[in-house]
């Protein structure tokens, strides 16, 4: 397996990937980063209304953002144009928002073991109670709603409506921001405890594994299959194509 790192200077908390542009929120600073490519030039960057916990981006290019000090999700246009916001009943778990292919938006809710869908606009869809405390949420490329659990470390799988369709056990702690899906819709999932990454499929049936060196504090997967990780022990991007 061929893998390449690329390094971006300073401490951040989490990355989402889009068309191999990367948008990462430093944990240092109340801002945007998007860094193209290999993640070498920084492009554009803009300031935040409180301090960002999360970030997702849409079909259309839209960047969402969770803003955990007052509750919110702030929607902005790829070049840092605020579109619409809206309140949430609660805090969102760091990394607690996913969009999905049809531009829905999923938070998880820890403080009430809640998911919560919107609408691109804000308005509330549906919403599922869950078991556990959630350390990440992701959407696969039709619709599904993937959670990971830190306390009881699983993976639970959703339809877009809050219907369980499948759970796995996991091997280890999934750290914060701990869990993506592929193009093809398999599930990758990065165990802190024994830094490695574990490849699933969407049924929860392990494919592979590999080692990282470092610290992983977030994890994504870009439309061509490779598997990018926050390493903030080293204050690097690496990029693997498994």
């Amino acid at each position: 397996m061929a893998n390449k790192r690329s390094v971006v200077p300073g401490i951040f908390i989490l990355l989402v990937v889009l068309a191999g542009t990367c948008f990462i929120v430093p944990a240092t600073a109340l801002r945007i980063d998007e860094v193209i490519g290999s993640g070498v030039t920084s492009v554009t960057q803009w300031p935040v209304e409180g301090g960002p916990d999360g970030i997702a981006v849409g079909p259309g290019g839209e960047v969402f953002v969770n803003i955990n000090n007052n509750y919110r999700v702030v929607k902005y246009s790829p070049q840092g144009e605020q579109l619409t916001e809206w309140s949430v009943d609660g805090v969102i778990e760091t990394n607690g928002i996913a969009v999905g292919p049809g531009g829905e938006v999923f938070v998880n809710i820890n403080q009430n073991y809640r998911v919560v869908k919107y609408s691109p606009s804000g308005e509330e869809l549906a919403g599922w109670n869950v078991e556990g405390e959630m350390s990440g949420i992701a959407v696969g490329p039709g619709g599904e709603v993937f959670v990971a659990f830190r306390d009881d470390p699983r993976v639970v799988k959703y339809s877009p409506e809050g219907e369980q369709l499948a759970e796995w056990t996991v091997d280890g702690v999934i750290e914060t921001n701990g869990i993506a899906v592929g193009p093809g819709g398999e599930v990758f999932v990065n165990i802190n405890n024994s830094h490695r990454v574990v490849k699933y499929s969407s049924e929860g049936e392990k494919l592979t594994e590999w080692n990282v060196e470092g610290e992983m504090s977030g994890i994504a997967v870009g439309p061509d299959g490779r598997v990018y990780i926050a390493d903030s022990g080293n204050n690097r991007v690496e990029v693997f194509q498994t």
